[in-house]
């Protein structure tokens, strides 16, 4: 469970939730990834990190859904446990009195969560409901082309509702105010345009993995290791870009989205996330898109072996 001196710490400091943050503990020299609710009463405290850019990067995964929630029971009583894909443990909760209250908790803590935005966050949907955008006419029989996901937040008393539209094949999204359906109706729409353009360029090559500034020189990387990828792309000083860099593994299966960047003209260089992947055989893919030009290219990097270590040593409290 919780380490009660880092909690008083963090309620003490923490802004106002529900929020997700990072925090330093001058003394230990570690830093923690937390999650506080709309009281400030930390809901949730992750394993010690050796630097806090490493508690920000657990916490970036997490936003992306890539652990799992458990319910667990001591003689002290009933405690949330979150785990990496691979096993890991990343985070635990206080201690509560029944099951009821712990599995309360857990629900605050999903509603909290988000696979993209700053740190603090919108507050925590009250529903989340899924739209599916329906095959054209005469397309019966297969799953849907398009798939779209909106959610609601409560706001101040008074003040319309907020709401967020994201595409789930990209998930790329939007925020917007009060039940603006036309904005939806033109979210919507411009996707459905991009899913029809032209076929993806596409390039062989062209991502260079960057480790402190420079090009890793082996085919291995640590997932406890911050990367960068370098996208061998000239894109024109005024053309905007949307750039997403996925981890495939050799072995097949899904790709997983660990980077993401927009921005305008020069280099296209982003960070990179691959803890909370099994080690393996995987190649990086990027899709990166041109507003402008309305030209989308497809690039893939050499193999490389993922060693699956952990981030920072675990210390028992």
């Amino acid at each position: 469970m919780t380490d009660k001196a880092i909690s008083k710490a963090i309620e003490g400091s923490a802004p106002g939730g529900p929020a997700f943050g990072a925090h330093t503990d001058v003394e230990q020299e570690k830093s923690y990834a937390y999650f506080v609710n709309q009281q400030g009463r930390l809901l949730l405290l992750s394993k010690p990190y050796s630097s806090e850019r490493f508690a920000e990067s657990a916490l970036q995964r997490f936003r992306e859904g890539r652990f799992t929630a458990s319910l667990c029971e001591d003689e002290q009583g009933w405690y949330l446990e979150i785990k990496t894909e691979g096993g890991k443990l990343f985070a635990t909760s206080p201690t509560f009195a029944s099951e009821a209250e712990a599995a309360s908790a857990l629900e605050e803590v999903e509603a909290g969560e988000t696979k993209s935005g700053p740190p603090n966050f919108q507050p925590a949907p009250e529903k989340v409901a899924a739209r599916e955008i329906p095959p054209a006419a005469g397309q019966s029989g297969g799953p849907p082309r398009y798939s779209f996901r909106l959610d609601f937040y409560k706001a101040e008393k008074g003040a319309p509702v907020r709401g967020r539209i994201e595409y789930s094949l990209t998930q790329e999204n939007a925020a917007f105010n009060g039940l603006d359906m036309e904005f939806v109706r033109s979210f919507v729409a411009r996707r459905i345009q991009e899913a029809e353009a032209p076929p993806v360029q596409y390039r062989e090559g062209g991502i260079l993995i960057i480790e402190n500034g420079r090009p890793v020189s082996q085919g291995f990387l640590a997932t406890a290791q911050l990367f960068e990828a370098e996208l061998a792309l000239d894109v024109p000083g005024g053309e905007k870009y949307d750039a997403f860099v996925y981890a495939r593994p050799l072995a097949g299966g899904q790709q997983t989205l660990i980077g993401r960047k927009r921005g305008q003209g020069g280099p296209v260089r982003l960070r990179i996330f691959p803890g909370g992947l099994p080690g393996g055989l995987y190649r990086l893919t990027a899709i990166v898109h041109l507003e402008q030009a309305d030209t989308s290219f497809a690039l893939s990097s050499q193999l490389f072996h993922l060693i699956d270590e952990p981030e920072a040593e675990s210390v028992t409290v």
